[in-house]
């Protein structure tokens, strides 16, 4: 008789981006994983009452994860977790938990392919970080939304024009999410795209340069963050249903 097959196992830093119930009494997880990117994990019998794995398995939560991984198979198995950072700073305030909730939207919505991606999985453990630490919750957001574009390789140019190339943008405040940056005044002018206001340019360019965030009102903000959604979803290929950033609109209202 053929003995049985014994996966390999790996362990690995991940992020709970999000949970499903599977059956009476499973998880299936989807986590950004630090060694291998986004992975699809079936954690078996973890809803159980009293399971030793339901602190490491909530959203949000940055756990070590030991996995059975069989290459090709949509859901690898669970073998063990334990929670690293569980972030309980997110839970007391709305706006901060609905942030942490938007910012690991963009990576289980945007990260598509699997294969590793350390950049964005330290970019977003430093912003739930910061949530939890209780820094504001827009720079942290749009700080997040920019290094995720910058790390895939979709990063705003802002010091030079992103059209034509001419360096001499200092003075130009027109940014084209179709050509990927800040645009020089003549190709503002021929693309008849506008300029931000002032505030709303010096924000976005403290996101994308992550510069000390200048102060500005909630126009100025819910406009920037336009912009970099739009960027993201315009070099993604599209723009899917946003749930998270739904939610973190009506939490703030």
């Amino acid at each position: 008789m053929a003995s049985g097959l014994t996966l390999p196992q790996v362990t690995t830093r991940a992020i709970v981006l999000r949970r499903i119930p599977f059956g009476e009494t499973s998880w299936i997880l989807h986590t950004l994983t630090e060694d291998d990117g986004p992975m699809g994990i079936l954690a078996k019998g973890a809803r159980r009452k009293g399971s030793p794995l339901a602190s490491a398995l909530e959203p949000l939560t940055v756990s070590e994860m030991v996995v059975s991984v069989r290459p090709g198979r949509e859901l690898q198995n669970l073998v063990n977790a334990s929670p690293l950072s569980a972030h309980e700073g997110l839970s007391i305030d709305l706006e901060r938990h609905a942030t942490a909730l938007a910012c690991s939207e963009v990576a289980l919505r945007f990260l598509r392919e699997s294969g590793p991606v350390p950049p964005v999985f330290r970019e977003l453990s430093m912003a739930l970080d910061h949530l939890h630490e209780g820094r504001p919750c827009r720079a942290v957001h749009h700080r997040f939304l920019a290094s995720f574009a910058e790390e895939l390789g979709w990063g705003l140019a802002m010091d030079h024009c992103a059209q034509c190339g001419n360096p001499d943008v200092l003075q130009s405040h027109s940014v084209s999410s179709s050509a990927g940056g800040v645009l020089c005044p003549a190709c503002a002018r021929a693309s008849h795209v506008d300029q931000l206001p002032r505030d709303t340019w010096e924000l976005l360019r403290a996101a994308v340069l992550d510069l000390p965030t200048p102060g500005a009102d909630g126009g100025d903000w819910d406009r920037v963050e336009d912009v970099l959604y739009d960027h993201i979803c315009r070099h993604a290929g599209g723009r899917p249903r946003l749930d998270a950033l739904e939610f973190l609109r009506t939490a703030r209202a």
